[in-house]
């Protein structure tokens, strides 16, 4: 028997989904009858610096 997959990517960026979000997901696809198949990303936005910006404020990084 076949089976029908329910796939739910979660976003983690800018804020992570609360848990009533996902667990309002997970009861939805077993009310339908479905695997579940759930993926999710780390975001890493690594940190900017400007030259000109450094030197006006004479910041150090």
């Amino acid at each position: 028997m076949a089976h029908r997959i329910a796939y739910i990517p979660l976003d983690t960026y800018p804020e992570p989904l609360p848990d009533t979000a996902i667990l309002a997901a997970t009861g939805f696809a077993a009310s339908l009858g479905c695997n579940l198949h759930v993926s999710t990303f780390a975001v890493t936005l690594p940190a900017m610096t400007s030259p000109l910006g450094g030197y006006l404020l004479d910041a150090k990084e």
